[in-house]
């Protein structure tokens, strides 16, 4: 999935490079999103904003050759990706299409699971969430990783306190400070609720991101168009300021050797 405003070409790429690193920081909240869904041997199984098909593949694995993965996302680009990881693992039950997340056009009661990571930040949660509750079946299961609050993801906090700090946005907030705006369990468990889920329930789950070093962690930072785009809004004579705000800040998490920032997901789940 590509969030409103990025070039998916450009989004791709960063997807493509940064697979191995968000992978590993992302493991344990993919491995209980997974769980949550109580996918099986046989189950048929919907992956929205499937990216570069980590997650699809995941899955496919665990419902075998007698279930079915749909693998969905809405940029052409991230598409082509996702159908290259495919091939690539030469999975035979994985189904690839692109589909807009705000226009879900699949059959209904069609689904024993749904799984979203990093997704459903980027979308109108409602209207999304209502989307995905039709295709269910009855006794099946959404599972999605969003993320949670900004005070506990201090890389993404840092860079927007720098940007904050050199001039702002106005009236409009990058997509960054924006998919951070409902990242309170509350608003997702009743979110849920009011679409008709039950079981609702929501998983707190912390991890770390392992840089070798502060730079290292700014190299990333700038492959990235989302946690770019605060710092490119400044007038060009700051940005570079910014840079060094933020690179400064980083160097506090740096310790034997690398530099470990933490991280947390929520794992959000519900029933039909």
């Amino acid at each position: 999935m590509v969030p409103s405003g990025s070039d998916p070409s450009e989004h791709a790429g960063h997807s493509l490079q940064g697979v191995d690193l968000r992978d590993r920081a992302l493991a344990a909240a993919t491995e209980r999103m997974l769980l949550e869904t109580r996918m099986m041997p046989g189950s048929r199984v919907l992956d929205v904003g499937s990216g570069t098909g980590e997650t699809a593949l995941l899955a496919a694995s665990r419902v075998g050759a007698s279930g079915h993965v749909v693998a969905t996302d809405g940029s052409p680009a991230m598409t082509i990706a996702l159908a290259a990881a495919v091939r690539s693992s030469a999975a035979t039950n994985v189904t690839v299409r692109a589909m807009d997340l705000r226009n879900i056009d699949l059959p209904s009661n069609s689904f024993d699971a749904v799984i979203a990571r990093n997704v459903l930040m980027f979308v109108p949660v409602p209207r999304a969430i209502v989307g995905l509750y039709r295709v269910l079946r009855p006794g099946g299961r959404l599972a999605a990783v969003v993320w949670s609050a900004l005070a506990n993801n201090p890389l993404q906090q840092i860079i927007l306190d720098a940007a904050r700090r050199l001039g702002g946005w106005g009236d409009s907030p990058p997509e960054l400070a924006r998919a951070f705006s409902s990242g309170d369990p509350n608003v997702y468990r009743r979110t849920l609720q009011g679409a008709g889920y039950h079981d609702v329930c929501v998983h707190l789950v912390a991890a770390v991101r392992r840089f070798t070093s502060a730079t290292d962690a700014i190299d990333t930072i700038k492959s990235s168009p989302i946690q770019t785009e605060p710092i490119e809004r400044l007038p060009e004579r700051r940005r570079s300021q910014a840079w060094e705000q933020i690179e400064t800040r980083l160097r506090a998490f740096e310790r034997h050797g690398l530099c470990e920032i933490p991280l947390e997901s929520l794992v959000v789940v519900g029933q039909k």
